[in-house]
């Protein structure tokens, strides 16, 4: 098989994936908010630097997202007392919940997609993939 076949199927896969948000999840909550709830969960507060390392999102990005998160009462930051020119962030109640609720919500969408895999096919294709990501980040 020539690389541009796998490489087109492998964008119709991805187009197919990302159709829309997750069942039940509101279109403007994505995977970028459980990426950094996902971080947050840890229940210690963040720096925008230490998130934005954590989830390889870009800083302009996560501050967007960040101000969306704080009005929908997923976040909250707060000035660092020992240093007042950092801001940490902190997960709220809500945010755990929706992070929960995410988690299941991908969980269901994983046993899906993969359920046709045998065991060996499934840790053949992490190889592959976790192989790819760091050649990629490699060239970065």
């Amino acid at each position: 098989m020539d690389d541009i076949t796998l490489w087109k199927e492998f964008r119709r896969f991805r187009i197919n994936e990302h159709r829309g948000p997750a069942k039940g999840t509101p279109p403007q909550w994505g995977r970028g908010y459980y990426l950094v709830l996902e971080c947050l969960n840890e229940g210690e507060g963040k720096t925008q630097r230490e998130i934005a390392e954590h989830a390889e999102i870009r800083a302009q990005t996560l501050s967007e997202a960040l101000v969306g998160m704080e009005e929908r009462g997923l976040i909250e930051r707060v000035a660092d007392p020992k240093d007042r020119r950092a801001v940490r962030v902190y997960i709220t109640p809500k945010g755990i919940r929706f992070r929960e609720e995410r988690e299941i919500a991908m969980r269901r969408k994983a046993e899906e997609l993969f359920r046709p895999l045998s065991e060996e096919e499934k840790q053949t294709l992490f190889d592959i993939l976790r192989k790819l990501t760091t050649a990629q980040r490699e060239e970065e």
